[in-house]
């Protein structure tokens, strides 16, 4: 068996929504943007997350702008 890159190796991704909320129920599955945010780096790449933790306003293009800018940084460190 052989070890080949992943569909999306040397590829960069933010997704917004990759946390998981509290939840009493331990069989609760993981958010769709945890599952996309994990199944992205098993296929390589590498991945920054947001969440509402993080104090961005998703309909305000310039927040958007800065959110990208700081993954990109973070990811090049």
């Amino acid at each position: 068996m052989s070890i080949t890159a992943g569909r999306l190796a040397g590829r960069k991704i933010l997704i917004v929504g990759a946390g998981t909320r509290p939840n009493e129920d331990p069989d609760a599955p993981p958010g769709n943007g945890r599952a996309i945010a994990v199944a992205a780096a098993r296929e390589g790449a590498t991945v920054a997350c947001a969440d509402i933790d993080i104090k961005a306003d998703v309909s305000d293009p310039a927040a958007c702008g800065a959110m990208v800018h700081e993954a990109v940084d973070l990811s090049s460190t």
